[in-house]
């Protein structure tokens, strides 16, 4: 998750040496064209390992770091009581804490996707901020 929500870091240039920053209007342009990339394209995953986003155009990538950047992890554990030659079986999932055995299981939860609109709103709020600080100093 780490990798895609950098994606907004390593694109912030691009977005604002284009103008992106102006752009007010709401669209979802840049999410539709990925998917609609990974729809005719079988080969393109959604799966997004490290060398299928490099692939991706320089603002489908910031607008998927933008969702990642705002989603919610979810970790769950479950303890356990497992025979240790059913170890290997249960792996990545088990894991021994202080002795102790638990299942795991990892949710991404909440990834709506951003609009076109994101580094306009992002831009505008960080506007604010420096507003909000000089004003108090």
């Amino acid at each position: 998750m780490l990798h895609l929500q950098l994606l907004v870091k390593r694109h912030f240039h691009y977005m604002w040496q284009t103008g992106q920053a102006e752009h007010a209007t709401p669209t979802y342009a840049a999410l539709r064209g990925l998917l609609s990339s990974c729809q005719q394209n079988p080969a393109v995953t959604l799966s997004l390992d490290l060398d299928n986003v490099d692939q991706l155009a320089a603002e489908q990538a910031y607008m998927l770091g933008a969702t990642a950047l705002d989603c919610s992890i979810m970790l769950a554990f479950q303890e356990i009581r497992c025979h240790s030659k059913h170890n290997s079986s249960l792996q990545p999932w088990l894991v021994t804490l202080q002795g102790r055995q638990f299942l795991t299981k990892l949710t991404v939860l909440d990834l709506d996707p951003k609009p076109d609109s994101h580094f306009h709103k992002f831009v505008q709020q960080m506007r604010q901020i420096e507003k909000c600080c000089r004003a108090l100093n």
